[in-house]
């Protein structure tokens, strides 16, 4: 069976968001297009990036391939860009997968929180993340039927008392390919919680990788980004801790959810999660409206000022709720659904024509 598999370039959050910004500030608008050279460019000018013991021009000059495959830089810079899509910062232009445009939301992010605050900035940062679903218009994750990663993993966590470890990540969530499947996570921890007591966590992982022919540490490579940002100082979800679980001998060291992350979890369990699926019943222009009012009420879960986005949100609630409730919604629940990660350029473009 497949595995979710998340690009490994570098796992600081904060660094990843730093980068992203400086891009924007070199391409400030929704219209504007470049490529991963571009991308390359702008990190190595400011010392973002490095090969071969260089920094700047010159490490854009050693790492240079006729064979692009081989070129270290670009290679590094493509898995930021799809970490990047992945979150809904950027997008590929229409026709050209490796062209790209800053997203409302990615700009939003860099250039519009600076005056909001930190934690404003914080929150986007946090919705982003919660929003990333697969499958999705920008990326792919080959044999992942669905899967909403990061939900999914504080979720998992809460389920497993507040606490997770890499060996529980590997096979709790790299190894769970369809997250719609009814009970899959109560029997995710049924089983992790089996392995706790007898210590097997890591025979799990074994089996894993061999089922899929993947070295055990390509798997550990593979939790990076999500550790990373389950930890972060940016997202407040989780701290490192250890454990004493009855099969082991020793501690078992892992990541302890905070208090902030619980009630963040809390929260999912009765938000109203918005798949690729559910739209397709719908007209364009219902699609369009729903796009639109899903991005504001992004802006207004991450904590953006009301008066920023009042006029917008209260234009869009009343038809937002009649297409969400004809969906399932219930009013107070918490929509997940990222429309620059989710929808298609068709529909995206239709909000320019308003």
């Amino acid at each position: 069976m497949p595995v979710l598999r998340f690009p490994n370039s570098q796992s600081d959050l904060d660094r990843l968001v730093r980068q992203m910004t400086l891009v924007a500030e070199k391409f400030p608008n929704a219209s504007d297009s470049f490529s991963l050279d571009d991308i390359r460019d702008v990190l190595a000018s400011q010392s973002q990036i490095s090969s071969s013991g260089a920094s700047g021009a010159l490490a854009v000059s050693r790492s240079t391939r006729e064979d692009r495959s081989r070129d270290p830089l670009y290679n590094q810079v493509k898995m930021m860009s799809e970490i990047y899509r992945m979150f809904g910062w950027m997008r590929s232009t229409t026709g050209n997968r490796l062209d790209f445009r800053m997203t409302h939301l990615g700009l939003t992010i860099a250039l519009d929180s600076s005056s909001m605050g930190i934690e404003c900035r914080n929150g986007l940062i946090r919705e982003s993340i919660l929003g990333v679903v697969f499958p999705n218009e920008t990326t792919t994750n080959v044999g992942v039927f669905n899967q909403r990663p990061f939900s999914w993993l504080l979720r998992l966590s809460r389920k497993l008392d507040g606490f997770i470890t890499r060996d529980e990540i590997i096979v709790g969530l790299l190894g769970t390919i369809d997250d719609l499947v009814p009970g899959e996570i109560e029997s995710v921890t049924t089983r992790l919680e089996s392995a706790r007591k007898r210590g097997n966590t890591a025979a799990l992982v074994e089996q894993l990788a061999n089922t899929n022919k993947i070295q055990v540490n390509t798997l550990q490579n593979y939790t990076r980004l999500p550790i990373g940002i389950l930890s972060s100082e940016l997202t407040g979800w989780a701290s490192p801790s250890t454990r004493n679980f009855e099969g082991f001998k020793s501690p078992v060291r892992g990541f302890e959810l905070t208090a902030y992350g619980k009630a963040v979890t809390d929260d999912l369990e009765n938000s109203f999660d918005l798949r690729l699926a559910g739209v397709r019943s719908l007209s364009d222009d219902e699609r369009a409206l729903l796009a639109d009012f899903a991005f504001y009420s992004m802006l207004e879960n991450a904590g953006v000022p009301n008066e920023v986005i009042k006029d917008d949100i209260e234009r869009l609630r009343f038809g937002g709720h009649r297409i969400l409730t004809a969906l399932g919604f219930t009013t107070g629940q918490k929509l997940l659904f990222s429309p620059e990660l989710q929808e298609t350029d068709l529909i995206l473009a239709k909000l320019g024509e308003e």
